[in-house]
């Protein structure tokens, strides 16, 4: 057994060198799958945080401070923050139509 430069170890029979070849070139195929995975993730959130601002809803009435999301509710009042309604269908409603048109998105940016 030798070690090549960057690493690669150099296998006595030829099947071994094939397979150990083999590796490398399936690691870089995984790349830009993995590119793509952050690129979508990324874009859903940023897609998610984009609904709130259409959504987001505020009204101040003296030291009371009521900022509605569409499926969150909070309520301030001075330093302390609570929250008024959570609503689970709401948010679960949220994600799947951000999660929709994430996909849509980056299937047309495909093409």
């Amino acid at each position: 057994m030798r070690c090549l430069r960057g690493g690669a170890l150099l296998l006595p029979s030829a099947g071994h060198v094939a397979a150990v070849a083999d590796l490398d070139i399936r690691s870089s195929r995984m790349i830009p799958a993995i590119r793509h995975s952050v690129f979508l993730a990324a874009m859903a959130v940023l897609i998610f945080i984009g609904f709130h601002c259409f959504l987001w809803s505020t009204v101040s009435t003296g030291p009371h401070l009521y900022l509605n999301l569409g499926w969150l509710e909070l309520h301030r009042y001075g330093r302390v923050w609570t929250v008024e309604h959570f609503h689970f269908a709401g948010l679960l409603a949220m994600l799947l139509i951000s999660g929709l048109l994430t996909w849509l998105l980056s299937r047309s940016l495909r093409r």
